[in-house]
């Protein structure tokens, strides 16, 4: 149940939820307008749309476009965000996301914290949704135009909820704030589970990720498309075989939830939570939170509770992949998948030592005159250094194994094969 039920004169109400989600367009288009007599939400696609749209409504004050967050307003928003929240948390960070800021705005900021911090992006997603979630309220509740009474319907039975309803919190305005968008946000997670849920069955489509293996040079990425309806044990499968790993050792996935909202955590608590595959040694000692990965779809995950996740790959070695979540599309007819649609550079060999070791392959390989060159042809079963190609890849090359079958030599070996 949300905290607030927004109703019109007429009785009508308003779905908050899609009034938060047109002020966080990032596009011009589409353009949503309010319906001040049903309540409802008049979605314009393009600008052409929208003169067609005018012209058949003739002159009305009955419609009411939703703002949209301005640059202006993210990067005010970003410069409180990098002030009051990055510099605390992570210090490090702070500097250069303040610097990307002001030499090429929010979206420089938000492509750094993507692409250089450990789930930071995660933080900012959620307090600009936050920051929508205030303005919807303000915007509903305030508006000269037309009168809209925002009904308080808590959480539940909790008994700050039955304070408020009682006039008995204390600094009500700061009890309000604190769990409003909080208590809000829970309800949106708790819908969009049930609409990917049904998904699942009704409209697979296909989800792109980009696979990134951290700390590694030269840097080794792939891109890939895998069907929607996919667990993360299938993605696992993926992941091994657009790489080029052998799928020798354990591996885990990691989601750090510590910066995320209530609304978009799995479980109950700020915690790091691992999706593997459960083997006889029982769950990950250093997770506050262990989820079976043959059970958990990804489709739950991506794109709602998350942007992107930590790979890792042979606990030993530590290869951690970023593996963010690009988009969603349709199938496409002819196509088979996964596919790898683009990537660079080799996968290093398995068992040579993690980032240092493959560092130290190099240079091996590079020095025929080094003791251990000769150790190393043999041991990669090479006959000459030039077939060692750390820029090498091809996406022909590329071929995936039915995850299925991948799962029964699993399920047999207790996730080691």
């Amino acid at each position: 149940m949300v905290m607030y039920a927004y109703i019109l004169s007429s009785g009508a109400k308003i779905d908050a939820d899609r009034v938060v989600d047109a002020v966080l367009v990032e596009n011009d288009y589409p353009q949503t307008y309010l319906d001040t007599e049903l309540g409802a939400l008049i979605e314009i696609p393009s600008e052409d749309s929208l003169g067609r749209w005018v012209k058949e409504i003739g002159a009305t004050k009955r419609y009411f476009v939703i703002e949209r967050f301005t640059d202006d307003d993210r990067n005010k928003s970003a410069r409180y965000f990098i002030d009051t929240i990055l510099t605390d948390m992570d210090p490090r960070s702070a500097p250069r996301a303040r610097d990307a800021l002001v030499h090429g705005g929010w979206r420089a900021m938000k492509d750094f914290l993507e692409k250089n911090t450990d789930g930071w992006i995660h933080g900012w997603d959620q307090y600009i949704a936050d920051e929508a979630w205030e303005y919807v309220h303000e915007w509903l509740t305030k508006n000269p135009h037309v009168h809209i009474k925002a009904k308080f319907e808590g959480c539940g039975d909790c008994t700050a909820c039955e304070l408020i309803r009682k006039g008995e919190g204390g600094d009500r305005k700061k009890l309000t704030k604190a769990m409003d968008t909080e208590t809000v946000m829970q309800n949106v997670a708790r819908q969009l589970e049930s609409r990917v849920k049904g998904a699942l069955i009704t409209s697979p489509g296909v989800f792109t990720f980009k696979i990134t293996l951290n700390d590694c040079t030269p840097r080794v990425w792939r891109r890939i498309e895998v069907p929607a309806i996919y667990t993360f044990f299938d993605l696992h499968c993926a992941i091994q075989d657009v790489m080029g790993w052998t799928d020798s050792h354990l591996h885990a996935f990691r989601v750090d939830t510590r910066g995320q909202s209530k609304a978009k955590r799995k479980g109950g608590r700020g915690s790091v939570i691992t999706i593997e595959f459960p083997g006889p040694e029982g769950r990950d000692e250093y997770a506050d939170e262990c989820y079976d990965e043959r059970k958990e779809h990804i489709a739950e995950w991506f794109g709602t509770r998350m942007t992107q996740c930590v790979y890792e790959y042979d606990f030993g070695d530590s290869w951690d992949h970023i593996v963010l979540f690009e988009g969603k599309s349709p199938c496409q007819s002819g196509v088979t998948y996964p596919r790898c649609i683009a990537g660079k550079n080799a996968c290093p060999p398995d068992d040579c030592g993690g980032v240092g070791g493959y560092d130290d392959l190099q240079k091996i390989m590079k020095n025929p005159d080094h003791k251990e060159h000769a150790d190393m042809l043999d041991w990669l079963c090479l006959e000459s250094a030039e077939e060692f190609d750390p820029k090498h890849f091809d996406i022909s090359e590329v071929e995936f194994q039915d995850p299925a079958e991948r799962l029964k030599e699993y399920e047999n070996g207790f996730g080691v094969r």
